[in-house]
């Protein structure tokens, strides 16, 4: 390197350490001059005026705190919705068990609190897919948890299941027993 380059970085690193040393002080000293002076306004105006670094920040958070309100308020509306939505009912039934050669078709509903209502189809059914006995209810007027039952059907000889559906608001869902029968049939 040159001396004369060396001699001139040399002034310009002094320079702005000198640029630095002053603004350090300047900004120590500044909040000082600047709090007396903002002390002085406030005992002659009696109000607060807010710096403007201040206000920027404060007109941000407001619109942020707003869409947060927001999203939660969505959120809570939607769980409580979904809560609703998700109640609904479950069937069940059980391997028929025949007297006398005369059996019925049974099942049960098991619903949540709040579901829907519901509809049914109980059968009592042969192996050959034949329905021996139905009680068939297309209405949705079913509410809450019980037992749904065919009438008393002759079964001489047939080896029967229950096949039990019920629609919940729309959405079907069924169940089938176990089959009665083996080693001797109804």
């Amino acid at each position: 390197m040159r001396e004369d380059d060396l001699s001139g970085l040399q002034a310009r690193s002094s320079n702005a350490l000198a640029d630095t040393a002053g603004l350090a002080g300047a900004a120590t000293s500044w909040p000082c001059r600047n709090a007396s002076a903002v002390d002085a306004r406030h005992q002659t105006e009696g109000e607060l005026e807010m710096p403007t670094l201040s206000s920027r920040r404060g007109s941000r958070v407001i619109p942020i705190l707003a869409l947060g309100l927001i999203l939660v308020a969505i959120a809570v509306l939607a769980a409580s919705g979904n809560a609703r939505s998700l109640a609904t009912c479950t069937p069940s039934t059980w391997i028929p068990v025949p007297v006398s050669h005369q059996s019925k078709g049974g099942g049960h509903t098991a619903c949540d609190a709040g579901a829907p209502m519901w509809a049914y189809d109980v059968r009592l059914v042969n192996r050959a897919g034949t329905a021996l006995a139905e009680t068939l209810h297309t209405a949705q007027d079913q509410s809450g948890s019980g037992d749904r039952w065919t009438p008393l059907a002759t079964c001489t000889g047939a080896y029967i299941h229950n096949f039990y559906y019920i629609n919940v608001g729309g959405t079907g869902r069924s169940d089938t027993s176990g089959e009665y029968g083996s080693p001797t049939p109804c």
